[in-house]
């Protein structure tokens, strides 16, 4: 569209409203707040234009439409029944990555982040879902290859409805191809309206973006780049305080990682995963036969212990027993001996 036709639309969409006070909102914060910050004057310093832009109705034809980008998301945003009644597709035919070098990365980041994240129900991650940010209008979307939410209840959806949900994504990954390189670019400025917090960018084939890894955070109302430091053994990492992990490209394996600054670890992918549980699973097995070994052990150490026991106690039973009858002979020859003592014959009778 060009200005005057974008003028005509977003007075319409604000004026189907039928709300004076969000027409009375949208043009004086919206538009006669833009108008002052990138004009640098007060509104009645832009009814002075008319003298140099050809009098008063172009001069604030200028106003609406250095204002028209945040007045026309305000103003189209606004739930209308018209609006209510559209179907929006939940894709846009595009395929999900256009080869392994942007698919790898892709799977790892949504699944590695929706692991991390899994205990807060109020942290949505997904990756390759439509945006729509302009109710009413299906042509409006958006759709990140991944993409973090803080505050969206972590549920199923076929669609982000930006005007259905709390607010717009914190965090945006885009991994470059050939095909979006140019687009993932020219998406800087919708996610600087849309007020996405941090936007990053990686390119796994290293043919479009140097560095590789980059990312932006935004400042008041503009994307002010994050640092990007190189690491002794020559990976690039990138914070992001958003998320509160850092994102490293492992430079000679070409390999992304997400990694947690608390525990000096990365985030494992999928296959990593399964040796590292394949390797826990062998160390438990390995720890239950020893277990059953040593209990073993034991049991046999106990029996041999029980025997002793009864052999000792076999033993003490004997003893008690020879002494008990060496004292019953000791008594009868000491008897015998008291018989002989008191005859004088020496007879026994």
């Amino acid at each position: 569209l060009d200005p005057w036709e974008r003028e005509t639309q977003v007075i319409a969409s604000i004026d189907y409203a039928k709300r004076d006070e969000v027409r009375e909102r949208v043009w004086r914060q919206r538009l006669g707040d833009d108008c002052r910050e990138r004009y640098g004057g007060s509104r009645e310093d832009l009814k002075d234009l008319h003298g140099r832009l050809g009098g008063p109705a172009v001069a604030w034809r200028g106003m609406l439409w250095w204002g028209c980008q945040e007045a026309w998301s305000m103003a189209s945003s606004l739930s209308t029944p018209a609006a209510a009644a559209v179907d929006y597709p939940s894709t846009d035919g595009k395929p999900m990555a256009e080869s392994d070098f942007q698919l790898h990365p892709l799977i790892y980041a949504v699944e590695r982040l929706r692991r991390y994240f899994r205990n807060d129900p109020d942290v949505y991650v997904s990756g390759n879902l439509l945006i729509y940010y302009e109710a009413g209008n299906k042509r409006k979307a958006v759709a990140p290859d991944v993409f973090v939410v803080f505050g969206a209840r972590d549920v199923k959806r076929s669609s982000y409805l930006l005007w259905e949900e709390p607010k717009a994504p914190d965090f945006v990954l885009e991994i470059t191809s050939r095909s979006t390189w140019r687009e993932d670019q020219e998406k800087r400025e919708l996610y600087r309206r849309l007020g996405v917090r941090e936007y990053c960018q990686y390119d796994p084939t290293r043919d479009y973006l140097e560095p590789p890894l980059q990312g932006s955070e935004l400042v008041g109302r503009e994307y002010q780049p994050l640092p990007v430091r190189e690491l002794a053994d020559g990976t690039l990492a990138l914070r992001s305080e958003v998320l509160g992990l850092e994102l490293r490209l492992q430079v000679a394996e070409e390999r992304l990682r997400f990694h947690d600054p608390q525990t000096g670890q990365d985030l494992p992918d999928l296959a990593e995963t399964d040796d590292q549980l394949l390797q826990e699973a062998a160390a438990h097995q390995a720890e239950a036969a020893a277990r059953r070994a040593a209990e073993a052990r034991a049991r046999k150490e106990a029996t041999a212990r029980q025997r002793e026991a009864t052999a000792r106690q076999e033993a003490e039973a004997r003893a008690r027993k020879e002494a008990a009858a060496r004292r019953a002979a000791e008594a009868r020859l000491a008897e015998v001996e008291a018989l002989l003592r008191r005859r004088p014959d020496g007879e026994i009778g």
